[in-house]
């Protein structure tokens, strides 16, 4: 019996170098932030990055290409005393990628006997209480043929489930000594955009086991409530009052000059998408839209899209408002309906067109009971021109990219100046 035990062991460390030792580990992490809890938890409060939205898309070779990541944002980890690299971060439509490492590489391993390994800690619902089965790792070994491994948390380590949906990659040369990692993570596994989750990144067992530095610089693998925060952001605009209504006549004349505004590119050039609301609506006006093609000039051309709640969602429910008007004026509105836009005209909204020589506009009224809970907060919005030349046409904002049918990755308009909604609290005897 003991010698199955043993080989169990080797065979677990073999495909998880470090797990083995996270579950002796953990009971000693977490008792000493029991005891020794001198400063205020991270989740919620604590070191915060936002992840931007990118439309440039990454090849998945290792390499922490600049090009693939100018558009995203940077945290920096120190190994030792003065061994600091980058780790870029970024998400595209479906996947986060973090990618470990600069132009110098990764710190390589102080001792010949070392086994470093570089790793990602995701608090799905960033509670930042103590382990759960919403948290869990992603390891990358430095060993050339030790291969990445990923598990939610599960009885007293990371045992559970591996959480799929990623990817890992190593590129790395001997002669010179060099590597770095490249992470993808689906926005599936992430619980999609438009939302925080606690983060740690690690560079494991530099010199011995146990040698752990990190972002953020506490080197606490595990206990979320000191991991760091990361927000995964789409684009968005502040939406304010306007004491002038406007005129609904298809057009976005002066009546808008105070209004917020948002561009995005379609054939015909540069749309501008301007967005306000009055005490009881909310107005956007689309122009410089381009004309369709003669056999779609009666689609669902210049599109609102509203997420009432802004909690987004992989797919549209009946808190997803969808608003067009085809270049010949026929206008529709739909809700969600689990995979599209068929579900049930929500009403309490305007829409005109009007067409120019070369050009048209498109403007919206829709009211402040239909998009509910009409007070200063955020709702998800997306603004596009569509079925222009080909029946899948979609050009938008934001103009990093989005889809649809998917709220995730819609953008986020602040209502300013509504006032707010009181709640008073009472005793039930």
């Amino acid at each position: 019996m003991k010698d199955e035990r043993y080989l169990m062991l080797r065979h677990n460390r073999a495909l998880c170098p470090l797990a083995t030792r996270i579950t002796s580990a953990l009971l000693l992490v977490l008792v000493c932030a029991l005891s020794f809890n001198t400063h205020p938890a991270q989740a919620g409060s604590g070191t915060t990055v936002d992840i931007p939205a990118s439309n440039i898309a990454i090849t998945m070779d290792g390499v922490c290409n600049p090009a693939e990541y100018s558009d995203g944002i940077q945290v920096n980890l120190t190994v030792g005393t003065s061994l600091t690299f980058p780790i870029y971060m970024k998400h595209t439509i479906d996947d986060a990628y973090f990618c470990f490492g600069g132009a110098a590489g990764l710190p390589l391993p102080a001792r010949v006997d070392a086994q470093p390994q570089v790793a990602i800690y995701i608090d799905l619902d960033d509670d930042g209480s103590g382990m759960d089965s919403n948290d869990f790792g992603v390891w990358m070994p430095y060993a050339p043929l030790d291969a990445p491994w990923a598990r939610f948390y599960g009885t007293g380590g990371f045992n559970g489930p591996d959480p799929g949906g990623w990817q890992a990659v190593k590129y790395q040369t001997l002669a010179p000594d060099f590597w770095t990692v490249e992470f993808k993570i689906s926005r599936q596994t992430l619980w999609g955009w438009k939302h925080r989750v606690g983060l740690a990144l690690f560079y494991h067992w530099w010199a011995a086991e146990s040698d752990d530095y990190s972002w953020p610089a506490n080197r606490i693998w595990g206990s979320p409530q000191w991991w760091g925060n990361g927000r995964f952001t789409t684009s968005s605009v502040d939406i304010d009052y306007s004491p002038s209504v406007p005129t609904m006549d298809g057009q976005c004349g002066s009546e808008y000059s105070d209004a917020a505004m948002v561009h995005f590119n379609a054939p015909n050039g540069a749309v501008s998408a301007y967005l306000e609301h009055s005490l009881a609506d909310l107005y956007v006006c689309l122009q410089n839209l381009t004309i369709p093609s003669a056999g779609l000039q009666g689609g669902r051309n210049a599109a609102v899209y509203l997420d009432r709640l802004n909690t987004g969602g992989d797919t549209p429910d009946g808190n997803d408002l969808l608003f067009t008007i085809s270049y010949s004026g026929l206008v529709q509105a739909n809700s969600g309906d689990g995979s599209g836009f068929t579900g049930p005209d929500p009403g309490g909204y305007v829409v005109m067109g009007h067409q120019f020589g070369g050009s048209w506009d498109a403007e919206f009224q829709i009211s402040g009971t239909t998009i509910e809970r009409w007070w200063s907060r955020s709702i998800g919005i997306t603004v596009a021109e569509q079925e222009v030349a080909n029946p899948g046409d979609l050009y938008g904002w934001p103009t990093t990219g989005f889809y649809a049918t998917v709220p995730y990755t819609w953008g986020k308009a602040n209502l300013l100046h509504l006032g707010s909604q009181n709640f008073l609290s009472f005793i039930v005897r």
